[in-house]
């Protein structure tokens, strides 16, 4: 599964992981004020096309009439393309902390639970909740946390290795996923520091989990999901090659274009990063990302990306 990421998990992005072995994808996370309040940039967020087959939408904030409404808000206009509702409550950045949503709700067990039953009541797909280990460091609470959620009615849980507090230093623990796996009967979703198909393995090896939320190994290789798909079919741990790559880059600035001119506000110059991540590696980058700097259509794009097919 491909997880949320701001900046990054944008219309074409997902159809490219579509692509190459997603299972499902999930828009920038949503906020709920936000969609409430009708900001069209918030809005955008959850804008599909008829080539994506379903899409996951994770909502944050703190208040559950809000969430609840915003929730039934995108069900009524994705109709079946919404695979699910996911609430934040693991998120560690200080901007959504010290509003009261993302992992601060960790904190709040009474109110994380009432914002889980109140989006139940106002859709029909399955709901689920991401959090982390913990908020504060040392202090696991994952555990007693996922029982919450499931006694509110969560249909999964998904859990992060780290404490919120941690942010992202150190290791995300997967012991710590076992234990939420054992202590509860929906199914609960592995997620931190999957890079690679091995990591996958070893997630799903040690944690039992029922499905594996990817996020940066995602941004900064989409075709972790191929070389995973790869590896559950063989048992091959096989890096995809640097034509495949280059392929896929082009594809995805044709995708942009063809999307611009189907009205969809999609942008080369947010491109410009994932572009530079396809070349990461590749004789000849180095040149090539000062050139990337410079595009700004579909035909600047590929001519970089040609350019390096002749290493």
């Amino acid at each position: 599964m491909l997880a949320p990421m701001a900046g990054i998990t944008n219309l074409p992005f997902r159809l490219i992981c579509e692509k190459l072995g997603a299972d499902l994808t999930f828009c920038e996370m949503v906020s709920a004020a936000g969609m409430a309040h009708a900001s069209a940039k918030t809005h955008r967020l959850v804008e599909t096309c008829d080539d994506e087959k379903t899409i996951g939408v994770q909502l944050f904030g703190h208040d559950p009439k809000t969430i609840a409404e915003q929730a039934c808000v995108i069900s009524e206009e994705l109709l079946s393309k919404l695979s699910h509702i996911d609430i934040n409550m693991g998120c560690p950045a200080r901007k959504i902390i010290k509003k009261g949503d993302g992992s601060a709700l960790m904190k709040k067990q009474g109110v994380a639970a009432n914002i889980v039953a109140s989006v139940k009541e106002s859709v029909n797909c399955p709901v689920t909740v991401k959090f982390r280990r913990g908020f504060d460091l040392g202090e696991e609470s994952c555990i007693e946390f996922a029982k919450r959620m499931e006694d509110a009615g969560a249909d999964a849980v998904c859990v992060h290795g780290r404490f919120a507090m941690q942010y992202y230093k150190g290791a995300s623990c997967t012991d710590a996923i076992a234990r939420v796996k054992s202590a509860v009967d929906i199914p609960v979703i592995g997620n931190g520091d999957v890079f690679s198909a091995k990591d996958y393995a070893n997630m799903v090896s040690n944690t039992n989990c029922d499905a594996v939320l990817v996020a940066r190994g995602a941004s900064k290789n989409p075709f972790i999901f191929s070389e995973i798909k790869n590896y559950i079919a063989t048992g091959e741990l096989k890096s995809t090659d640097t034509s495949w790559r280059l392929e896929i880059a082009c594809e995805h600035a044709r995708l942009i274009e063809k999307l611009q001119n189907e009205n969809h506000f999609v942008s080369f110059l947010q491109f410009r990063k994932q572009a530079m991540n396809y070349i990461e590696g590749i004789p000849g980058a180095r040149k090539a990302r000062g050139l990337i700097c410079g595009c700004s259509c579909a035909d600047d794009f590929i001519s970089v990306f040609d350019s390096l097919k002749v290493f």
